[in-house]
C-alpha cells in the first residue's frame, strides 16, 4: 500500500496502526475520528514528512522500530515539525529537539500530559500556536538563544514554576504562558528570567501569571515603558548578573 485516500479510515474503531515507510500518500481526514491507542513508525523522519493536523492521526502511545517512545529525539535533518504530529501521546515523558528544526509548527506537543523535559538546540526560531499547551507535567524547558518567537499559547497549561526567556526571543504573544484558558486558576509560574534585550510582549502576555521578572540592569533595551505587567502581576527586578550560564544573579538592585 503505497498510498491512502481521502477520509479512507474516518470513524473507525482501528486501536494499532503501523505507518509503513511505503506509504508515500495520505489524503486529508484520512484518521478523523479515529483515535488510535497504539501507533507503530517505521521511519520517523517519513513519518516527520506527512502534515498530521491535514490526515488528522493520532494515537496516545508511539513506537518506532517496535519500541515505546519514551525519550524522543527528532532525527537531524528534519527541518520542521508539522501541526499535530505528537499531540495528545501520552507515552512521551522527554524531548530532544536538534538545531536543524526551525520551526515548530501549531499543537504539535499539545496534550502529551506526561512530557516532563523539553530540550531544544540552537537554530530552532520559532514556536507556535498552543505547540505545548496542555502539558501539565511539563517543569524542565530549555530553549536555545535563536529562538526568536513564542506564539499565543504555546506554554498555556504547562506546569514549570520558572522560565528562561533567551537572548533572542524579539516577541511573546497572547496568553503565551496563561495556564488554563477560559478558567481561573492560578499559574504555577513565578519565576521569569530574561537573558536578553527586552522582547515586544503582547498586552496580555502574561495573562494569569503572578511573577518576579528579572533582567540585566545593564541592557539599556530595559526601558521603564517596558516593566508592565502584560495582563498579570509582575514584580520586575534589574540584576547585575543575569548570564546564559543559568544560576541566580549575586545582586540585585530593586
Amino acid at each position: 500500500v503505497t498510498k491512502i485516500g481521502y477520509s479512507a479510515l474516518r470513524n473507525c474503531g482501528l486501536k494499532d496502526f503501523t505507518f509503513y515507510s511505503a506509504v508515500s500518500s495520505i489524503g486529508s481526514m484520512a484518521f478523523y475520528d479515529t483515535y488510535l491507542e497504539n501507533l507503530y513508525v517505521e521511519d520517523l523522519s517519513h513519518f516527520l514528512s506527512f502534515n498530521q493536523s491535514d490526515i488528522d492521526l493520532r494515537s496516545t502511545k508511539l513506537y518506532v522500530n517496535g519500541e515505546l517512545v519514551k525519550d524522543l529525539v527528532i532525527p537531524e535533518g528534519i527541518e520542521t515539525i508539522p501541526s499535530q504530529t505528537f499531540n495528545y501521546v501520552s507515552s512521551l515523558e522527554s524531548v530532544t529537539i536538534p538545531g536543524s528544526v526551525m520551526s515548530i509548527a501549531s499543537e504539535a506537543f499539545r496534550g502529551c500530559e506526561n512530557l516532563k523535559k523539553l530540550t531544544i538546540e540552537e537554530g530552532t526560531q520559532t514556536i507556535a500556536t498552543y505547540a505545548f499547551y496542555g502539558c501539565e507535567n511539563l517543569m524542565e524547558v530549555n530553549l536555545p538563544s535563536t529562538l526568536n518567537a513564542i506564539q499565543s499559547y504555546a506554554f498555556s497549561g504547562c506546569g514549570f514554576t520558572e522560565f528562561t526567556i533567551p537572548t533572542g526571543v524579539q516577541v511573546i504573544n497572547s496568553n503565551a504562558f496563561k495556564y488554563n484558558w477560559g478558567w481561573n486558576e492560578k499559574s504555577p509560574l513565578s519565576q521569569l528570567r530574561f537573558l536578553g534585550d527586552a522582547p515586544l510582549i503582547a498586552s496580555d502576555g502574561f495573562n494569569g501569571i503572578t511573577a518576579t521578572a528579572r533582567y540585566s540592569s545593564t541592557n539599556e533595551s530595559w526601558t521603564a515603558d517596558k516593566l508592565q505587567d502584560y495582563g498579570g502581576t509582575i514584580t520586575w527586578v534589574a540584576g547585575d548578573n543575569i548570564s546564559d550560564a543559568g544560576g541566580s544573579a549575586d545582586v540585585y538592585i530593586i
